[in-house]
């Protein structure tokens, strides 16, 4: 027997009545922050970029939340090196106005380098959230523009569950 959710269920809101169907569909909740890295050339991704090769990457951030001061900083790792272009930058910035960075990295002659990206969200002087990413250089590059895992675990049904 099928029963209709806006029929038979309503909710109580402030003293007035929402049934279900004037309540809307169920929205997916959004990241408190967004953070990115990208390359500047077309079609380039990590494992397109050889030993040596100096790539222009884009990181840029957005905040969700009600915040003073948005913080962008760049951290190289595995032989990557800096070649131009702006690391950090901090200043004002307006909920989900997006702030963006642009710097050019050199890639390694051995093995895969890696650019972290790390956005924090400060309101009077305290820090209320740090979110980051990395962008992996190099033909080893097995992870590019994806978010790193963090430890595994299975869930009741034996289907694999990555936490971050």
């Amino acid at each position: 027997m099928k029963i209709l959710l806006n029929t038979f269920v309503t909710l109580m809101l402030l003293g007035h009545v929402v049934t279900a169907a004037e309540a809307g569909p169920l929205q997916k909740p959004q990241a408190p922050a967004l953070i990115s890295i990208a390359p500047l050339q077309q079609g380039a991704d990590g494992r397109t970029i050889r030993p040596g090769d100096v790539v222009a990457l884009s990181i840029s951030a957005t905040g969700f939340l009600d915040f003073d001061e948005l913080q962008i900083e760049t951290f190289l790792q595995g032989g990557a090196e800096y070649v131009s272009g702006d690391r950090t930058w901090k200043g004002k910035a307006a909920r989900n106005e997006t702030k963006e960075i642009i710097m050019s990295v050199r890639s390694p002659l051995q093995g895969a380098g890696r650019v972290r990206a790390r956005v924090s969200l400060f309101k009077a002087g305290e820090r209320l959230l740090t979110k980051q990413t990395q962008f992996d250089l190099g033909p080893n590059s097995s992870r590019s523009l994806k978010k790193p895992a963090g430890p595994s675990r299975k869930d009741s049904k034996g289907r694999q569950v990555v936490g971050y």
